[in-house]
């Protein structure tokens, strides 16, 4: 099992660490008048104390080597998985905006038509007579562009207006985009209204 950088280095420092100070006990003993102690041996051991030293560089060198492996392998495997995903989360994303605005199309397109017949009808009840709290043959205007008939109220829902409620920055311009609302109570709220366009008061 092959060792981790760290502890190629951390083991030649040791080796290195336990050989000098060999070395420095040969020397104190020389020092101190030890005639056993030869000049043969007090060389060899700083011969081993500067090969020790020589493979810490080493060491240090393959833990470079080794290091640089892994960064250029992620960088690898980064591009690979970037070539691989990026395309298909991008065609996703397609398909989901072109959803989005499509609803949105349709939403709009339904929010327009509902308020232009919501103004026909109010116009049509005014040029009949109906004005104010006027109501005749279950006819009557609860207010600007807003027609009420048997009960039934008809009034201009403003498309924009629903989607603010629904997304908390319509405007894609904003710092964070189009964004779902997290405030279930104005989201359920919105839909409760439009759901009760067109039906009679409970």
């Amino acid at each position: 099992m092959s060792k981790e950088p760290g502890d190629l280095i951390a083991d030649a420092l040791s080796e290195a660490k336990e050989a000098e100070e060999l070395a420095q006990q040969l020397e104190a003993s020389v020092r101190s008048g030890d005639d056993t102690v030869t000049a043969k041996q007090v060389r060899e051991q700083r011969s081993l104390v500067d090969f020790l030293h020589l493979k810490v560089e080493g060491a240090r060198a393959k833990a470079a080597a080794i290091h640089e492996k892994a960064r250029v392998d992620a960088l690898r495997s980064l591009r690979a998985d970037v070539l691989k995903r990026a395309p298909e989360t991008g065609a996703e994303l397609v398909e989901a905006l072109e959803a989005v605005e499509a609803a949105a199309r349709e939403f709009m397109t339904l929010a327009d038509a509902h308020d232009e017949m919501a103004r026909e009808w109010s116009r049509k009840a005014r040029t009949l007579g109906i004005e104010g709290v006027t109501v005749e043959e279950g006819i009557g205007l609860s207010g600007v562009n807003e027609i009420r008939v048997d009960g039934i109220t008809i009034a201009e829902v403003h498309g924009p207006r629903y989607l603010s409620l629904i997304f908390d920055q319509p405007n894609l311009g904003g710092s964070s985009g189009l964004a779902l609302t997290s405030d279930r109570h104005r989201r359920d709220a919105a839909f409760a209204d439009l759901a009760g366009s067109g039906k009679a008061a409970s």
